[in-house]
């Protein structure tokens, strides 16, 4: 126990600190009288939510009527620390036991006080585009857009070029906004584009084929009106919605309805648009976003723009009616058996070229690609239909494959090419490229035209078409 030096004196010091730091900080306590040590423990460390304290190694030094604590570690924002005082810890210079106290006439053994960390860095709010985002342009033909969304051909089979982006709405950083903001439960923006690149989105908003004839869409899923615009419906026809952590909530058929849901972001709308021939890059602007979440006003974002390259593809390519070709280069030879010179890499089925190429058969850059299925009977099948005994549809794979040597019709010598074949004295390894819409041998690829030519590529020989691409170069097209 310290020496008293004013008998006179009763009342207990009082102490002033800051119950926020940062993680570097020392913990000053101010008392409001000069005071000195005693001999019961000062203690600082972590106090868990179950009351239990953890003592760290610390500093402490005192200095007339400051008190400062200086832990030996870094501090971590989120726990929470706690310093102790023990009776007898800290006296006045009359003896006066800090954790007396008067109105109560009793001393207590031990008074904490809390102390919270808090970054030394304020959080960066997210930038508007990180919350509604545009994702995954492509180009593809009107006819695969619409098998993508609707699942059938509703365009008559155009193979017209269109370019298809996406929006999503992404909530993992929504809490930088504000603190309390945990789910969004609605949202609102303007988009807009320029007319120069983009025509208008005049048949392809998912789900409806609302014709949208100037370069401005405006949405706000609270209006009534601008639900003709559907946005990624889910079964009742009503657009999803996103929401901020794995630990809250969301309902995605109408605000605060319908079944919960978790996740940080959702796909809320894909849009297609006709790009102008001669367009690479793309520019879309998302204006005056507005989002409703749990809090009681809506939080508004700042305008952004964004600028995307958009996909040159050319041609599809197709192994049957579900697949694409994948993963393969295609050469491209001429008809007196030369390499043009010209290659492209197939990925997804696309073929993209830098310039246009006429050829007469293409080959493939990987022979495990194709497990050939020229057989014996493949010569018999030409030869039947030649007498008539069994007649092969024209435009189909199967006569494209009878005409072995591209003469424009099936003769016996296709049959005696198939021959040579099977016992080695020539090879057949190439394939044509047959336009799924007319059933017509294609030998020329635009490089710069306005639509994107849909292929199916047919082994020449394989009449019966027992043969077949390896799965690790072929993909499933989306159908739905």
């Amino acid at each position: 126990m310290a020496v008293q030096n004013n008998a006179g004196d009763t009342t207990p010091p009082a102490v002033n600190w800051s119950n926020e730091i940062s993680a570097t900080d020392d913990i000053v306590f101010e008392f409001n009288e000069t005071v000195q040590l005693g001999s019961g423990a000062i203690e600082f460390g972590i106090l868990d939510s179950n009351s239990e304290f953890t003592s760290l190694d610390s500093t402490i030094v005192l200095d007339g009527s400051t008190l400062t604590i200086n832990p030996d570690s870094t501090l971590s924002p989120g726990l929470h620390y706690s310093a102790q005082f023990h009776e007898d810890s800290i006296l006045d210079l009359s003896g006066n036991d800090f954790n007396y106290n008067a109105s109560e006439d009793i001393t207590y053994s031990n008074s904490g006080y809390d102390v919270s960390v808090v970054s030394d860095e304020d959080p960066t709010p997210p930038s508007p585009e990180q919350v509604i985002q545009v994702r995954s342009v492509e180009a593809m033909s009107q006819l695969q857009a619409s098998i993508n969304e609707h699942g059938a051909d509703y365009v008559g089979g155009s193979t017209e070029k269109v370019v298809k982006f996406e929006l999503w709405l992404d909530a993992s950083e929504l809490a930088q906004l504000d603190a309390e903001a945990n789910e969004i439960f609605d949202f609102s923006f303007d988009i807009a584009w320029n007319d120069a690149q983009l025509q208008a989105l005049g048949w392809g908003v998912t789900g409806d084929q609302l014709g949208l004839d100037n370069s401005f869409v405006s949405y706000n899923y609270n209006n009534a009106n601008d639900m003709a615009i559907t946005f990624n419906p889910d079964n009742n026809g009503v657009a999803s919605i996103a929401f901020a952590s794995p630990n809250s909530v969301v309902d995605t058929l109408t605000p605060m309805f319908g079944v919960d849901q978790k996740g940080a972001e959702i796909l809320i709308a894909t849009f297609y648009a006709a790009p102008d021939a001669d367009i690479e890059t793309i520019n879309i602007s998302i204006e005056n976003m507005s989002i409703g979440t749990n809090l009681a006003e809506s939080l508004d974002l700042n305008d952004f723009s964004v600028s995307m390259d958009t996909s040159t593809v050319d041609a599809t390519i197709q192994t049957d009616e579900t697949h694409y070709l994948d993963n393969v280069s295609l050469h491209y030879i001429d008809d007196e058996g030369n390499d043009t010179g010209t290659t492209s890499l197939i990925e997804n089925g696309n073929v993209e070229l830098d310039q246009s190429v006429d050829f007469d058969v293409v080959t493939l850059s990987e022979s495990a690609a194709y497990s050939s299925g020229v057989q014996t009977n493949d010569a018999t099948a030409i030869l039947k239909h030649i007498v008539g005994l069994d007649t092969l549809v024209d435009g189909s794979v199967n006569i494209h494959a009878a005409d072995v040597n591209n003469s424009g019709s099936v003769q016996t010598n296709d049959a005696t090419a198939i021959l040579r074949h099977i016992v080695g004295l020539d090879s057949i390894d190439n394939f044509d490229l047959i336009d799924n819409s007319t059933g017509q041998r294609v030998t020329h690829i635009d490089g710069n035209s306005d639509s994107i030519a849909a292929l199916t590529i047919v082994e020449n020989g394989d009449v019966n078409q027992s043969g077949s691409f390896n799965d690790d170069y072929t993909v499933l097209m989306d159908m739905v």
